[in-house]
């Protein structure tokens, strides 16, 4: 690993020591332009900055969606209040003599809206104290791809194999999913017995636009039961292709194994999975 190295117990450094401010700034993308490619290009190798930006983006999201909900409680509590409040002054008679009925209508009113206020305050303390669901977190895990391979394309015009592997990970790198699962297939067809393909394919075939999650689970758990550096990443995002495929069980045996694995770079991650599927 170029900028990021691991320590002791698998934890994971930054050797250029981003801070966490400056982290957050790029996230709401308000760093200067050179600033914006040189954090893009370190995000690209450094696991440990890819942590803390997915750590980022999960607590931006909670907070902009309680903010959000707030904001709509704020404006129905202050709408309630400006009815309580101007409601005797449309009657001229007042409440003492009214019509029974009509002063039985109005508190009835009262009592409902008191009731309201109350269940409200009981089902705010509740959602803001509930963990987040398996679905929601399955669902921002896989919002943000796994970064691509750093790619040079080489010299020789000659070599088909090292072009369309250029071709490939290119694709893969600017978002073109299901190119680069069809560009990585035609080489695995050919042959192609190197693990970094097969770890791109199942990935390709997992984030395409129609998933295919029959081969993005075989070519993970290849992967993943290898020797290969990408030997941890595999069996994480092989974890989230058995959760989007409905295979929970499998899902939740790979969150267990990466949870109790205090050298993988998502044990936390796992945990919290594991915590909200049970």
């Amino acid at each position: 690993m170029k900028d990021g190295k691991i320590v002791g117990q698998g934890e994971l450094v930054c050797e250029k020591d981003l801070p966490y401010d400056l982290l957050a700034d790029y996230y709401y993308a308000i760093t200067s332009r050179e600033a914006t490619t040189e954090i893009s290009a370190h995000l690209k190798q450094c696991k440990h900055c890819q942590t803390m930006l997915v750590g980022i983006r999960n607590a931006s999201q909670e907070v902009e969606g309680r903010e959000e909900l707030e904001s709509r409680l704020d404006a129905g509590a202050i709408r309630l209040q400006n009815f309580l409040n101007h409601a005797p002054e449309k009657h001229e008679t007042p409440v003492r003599s009214m019509h029974p009925a009509k002063r039985n209508k109005r508190v009835v009113k009262w009592l409902a809206a008191a009731m309201f206020i109350g269940l409200l305050g009981f089902w705010l303390r509740d959602a803001f104290d509930a963990p987040i669901s398996t679905k929601s977190q399955l669902a921002i895990h896989l919002s943000e791809p796994y970064p691509g391979p750093q790619i040079v394309r080489s010299s020789d015009t000659h070599n088909n194999r090292e072009q369309e592997l250029f071709a490939a990970f290119e694709a893969y790198n600017e978002g073109h999913f299901t190119e680069a699962s069809s560009a990585l297939q035609s080489l695995i067809k050919q042959g192609e017995t190197d693990l970094r393909v097969y770890f791109y394919y199942g990935l390709s075939s997992l984030y395409r636009e129609s998933p295919n999650l029959q081969d993005a689970q075989h070519y993970l758990e290849r992967v993943a039961n290898s020797k290969s550096n990408y030997r941890q990443q595999a069996s994480w995002l092989l974890s989230l292709a058995y959760a989007k495929d409905g295979k929970q069980s499998k899902a939740n045996e790979l969150w267990k194994l990466i949870s109790e694995d205090d050298a993988h770079y998502k044990k936390q991650d796992a945990r919290q999975l594991l915590k909200s599927a049970n």
